[in-house]
C-alpha cells in the first residue's frame, strides 16, 4: 500500500493502480485496520488521478467511502490525505461523485480543541 501511495504521488499512476487495489482488497477483506484501509483507499485514488487519462469519477468514490469511514475513527494522518485527494479533484467538481466528495466534506464536522477547566 505505501508504495502505491508513493508511486502515485511521483507520477506513476499506472505502477501505482495494481498495488493499491491489491491493498485495498485486502483490507477490505478483514486484514489491517481501519488506518490502513483509508490510506490504501487515497492511494488507489492518487493513482487514478496520476495515469495519462485520469479517473475522477472513481477516485471521488474511493475518496467518499474514506469520509464515511472518518465518523467511526477519525486519524489526523487520513484526514490529511483526504483534504489533498479533494484538493486534486476540485478541477473536476462538476461530475456529480466529485461534487458528492466535496459536499460530504463540507458537511463534515470539523474536530477542535476546545478550552476548559482542570481538575486536579
Amino acid at each position: 500500500m505505501f508504495a502505491g501511495g508513493v508511486l502515485a504521488r511521483i507520477g506513476a499512476g499506472v505502477e501505482a493502480e495494481p498495488i493499491a487495489r491489491t491493498a485495498v482488497g485486502l483490507y477490505e477483506s478483514g486484514h489491517g485496520g481501519f488506518e490502513e484501509r483509508g490510506h490504501a483507499l487515497l492511494a488507489l485514488s492518487a493513482a487514478l488521478m496520476a495515469r495519462e487519462h485520469p479517473d475522477p469519477e472513481e477516485a471521488a468514490v474511493r475518496a467518499l467511502a474514506v469520509v464515511e469511514m472518518l465518523d467511526d475513527c477519525p486519524t489526523s494522518t487520513v484526514t490529511a490525505n483526504l483534504r489533498r485527494t479533494a484538493a486534486q479533484l476540485r478541477p473536476y467538481r462538476e461530475l456529480h461523485p466529485v461534487r458528492a466528495l466535496h459536499d460530504a466534506l463540507s458537511a463534515r464536522r470539523r474536530l477542535a480543541l476546545t478550552t476548559g477547566s482542570a481538575s486536579a
